[in-house]
């Protein structure tokens, strides 16, 4: 085709029609016509007059979308978050972050601390009065991090953290129980306690020179008569007996060197040393552990002494001192409260052993006596068990300590036993009556002196 004829070509009507029924006819159905150089069609029209597509072409572009969508997945699964978040956000747009969902009762809590002077403050707010746990209704905290604070001046201010709901890593509250309410719901106990190592420098030193001063009023003095058997280390058997009167004095000495080896025992008060990290910081006693409200009582604690002996002559030469009444230290309660300037320490005895209050000298006598299992049953020709079911002393505690025994019956055909007491007295166990001689023959029987206390002690048991 020349130039001439592609112009007419290019200049002429271009004509589509559809193929006609019959031949002949100038108006023919489908006729439209189409001038040259016009606006084409869309492309959604021109391409409906493409050739069609043969089966092997469908079949390869249908391969080629499937192994780039593979791919896609692949990049998805494979990459780091950020890119899987990267891709699924450009694919599917950016997702709204879900509302943590906030389960019926988790925003329920009860607050106490010790000392009963200490405040809570919540967000900022100092809470006037603490919910009574099993009395009124617990706090509702609202959705959101909220910061909780314990003030007991002098202490260090402790804080902590409640989110509402609670997620991992985001409460770092001391919750170790809950109580359920009448709604059947439970809620937490965020407690607060406090520590020798709660207190700064110079206040640690004026709480434990108060507390030493406490301890050091139970000191006290009595006589070792002639014939007596005392504790002393430095011999061979780890006694001796006086040859002539003495002085014994019996000192305590309060224990706070985080650095000490020496072990903890208590008879009365085991589970508080586990509860403790530490059993030569001060605990919190368990009858006055974490008051209902806030109230001005004395915070009383726990705290680690241990108990010696010094031996004198009445001319006043020392015969033996720093002698250990056991090999133990123990734990005795203190009663300790805070004007705003000064520190106040009570350490208050009880002569009857109770589950409240220690004995220092009792202590030791449950430790030498209770817990020693030669002491736990009766010798001779009938063995029986044996339960000590009492410790007592003398407001002077240097007098010693009364174990009262009460042998059990095997069969109800032999004959009761006769209660036994033995006398913990300078560190040694002393037989107090005869029956308590016949069962541990081992032990030196009581002279008439040491008898005499025993009386005056048995008699205070019975007028309890």
């Amino acid at each position: 085709m020349d130039d001439t004829e592609q112009e007419q070509f290019d200049n002429d009507d271009v004509e589509i029609t559809d193929l006609p029924e019959e031949a002949g006819g100038s108006h023919r159905p489908g006729y439209r016509r189409v001038r040259a150089g016009a606006e084409q069609a869309p492309p959604l029209l021109r391409g409906l007059f493409h050739p069609p597509l043969s089966p092997r072409q469908r079949f390869l572009q249908l391969a080629t979308m499937s192994v780039s969508l593979a791919l896609i997945a692949l990049i998805i699964l494979a990459g780091s978050a950020s890119t899987r978040n990267a891709l699924l956000t450009g694919i599917f747009g950016r997702q709204p972050t879900p509302t943590p969902t906030l389960f019926p009762g988790t925003n329920l809590f009860y607050i106490q601390g010790t000392p009963s002077w200490g405040r809570a403050i919540l967000d900022g707010h100092t809470l006037a009065r603490l919910p009574v746990v099993g009395k009124d209704q617990p706090l509702q905290l609202s959705r959101g991090r909220h910061v909780l604070q314990w003030r007991a001046a002098p202490f260090l201010l402790q804080t902590c953290i409640v989110a509402i709901p609670p997620t991992a890593g985001s409460n770092n509250c001391e919750q170790d129980e809950a109580v359920q309410l009448k709604s059947g719901f439970f809620a937490a106990i965020i407690r607060f306690s406090e520590t020798l190592d709660s207190l700064p420098p110079d206040q640690f030193v004026a709480l434990a020179n108060a507390a030493q001063s406490a301890v050091n009023g139970l000191q006290s003095t009595t006589m070792v008569e002639p014939g007596e058997q005392y504790i002393d280390t430095l011999s061979d058997s780890d006694m001796a007996t006086a040859s002539e009167p003495m002085h014994a004095t019996l000192n305590f000495q309060l224990d706070i060197a985080s650095a000490s080896n020496a072990p903890c025992v208590s008879s009365l008060a085991r589970s508080v040393i586990l509860s403790c990290q530490d059993c030569r910081e001060f605990c919190t006693a368990p009858d006055q552990a974490f008051p209902a409200t806030p109230i001005n009582q004395p915070w009383n604690v726990l705290a680690l002494i241990a108990a010696t002996w010094k031996f004198m002559t009445l001319d006043g030469h020392i015969v033996e001192q720093n002698q250990p009444d056991t090999s133990d230290e123990h734990l005795i309660e203190l009663q300790i409260t805070w004007d705003g300037t000064y520190w106040h320490v009570k350490a208050p005895i009880s002569t009857l052993e109770s589950s409240t209050t220690d004995n220092p000298i009792c202590e030791s006598a449950q430790e030498e006596i209770g817990m020693n299992g030669y002491f736990g049953q009766t010798g001779g020709n009938v063995e029986e068990a044996v339960v000590w079911q009492q410790f007592a002393s003398e407001s002077k505690l240097a007098d010693g300590c009364l174990a009262v025994g009460i042998p059990q019956q095997n069969s109800p055909e032999q004959p009761r036993l006769p209660t036994a007491y033995l006398l913990y007295r300078f560190g040694v166990v002393v037989a107090g009556n005869q029956a308590a001689y016949n069962y541990w023959a081992s032990q030196p029987l009581a002279d008439s002196y040491e008898r005499h206390l025993v009386q005056q002690i048995i008699t205070q048991i019975s007028r309890a």
